[in-house]
């Protein structure tokens, strides 16, 4: 028998006291870091609540939530500001290898 996703706010609350650890423990392993971690698992309660669907079982509550968090971890992946460069890689736009950091300001000086 299938039963609604939510009923209240408390057996909301039951549900991510008993899944919060999974589904931060899944999107720490693609993320490597806690802000964007922590937004992850907010991102993934949030479609929780908004999925109009239902669940058979427990299990297939958490299933649901371990596809979920993984399906927007890697696509929070894909971002094109999330891609790492060298700073190597840059050396000609910035104008060569003779630039040097002015000490007190911060900025560039060629």
């Amino acid at each position: 028998m299938s039963e609604s996703l939510l009923r209240t706010d408390k057996d909301f609350e039951e549900i991510y006291h008993l899944h919060v650890n999974t589904v931060f423990r899944l999107c720490f392993t693609y993320l490597k870091n806690q802000p964007d971690t922590e937004d992850a698992v907010q991102e993934v309660f949030i479609k929780l609540l908004q999925y109009k669907g239902t669940f058979e079982s427990e299990e297939h509550r958490k299933a649901w939530l371990i596809v979920t968090a993984s399906n927007y971890c890697k696509n929070h992946l894909k971002y094109w500001w999330r891609k790492r460069k060298n700073i190597d890689d840059y050396v000609e736009t910035i104008g060569g290898s003779n630039l040097e950091i002015d000490e007190i300001t911060g900025t560039g000086i060629a």
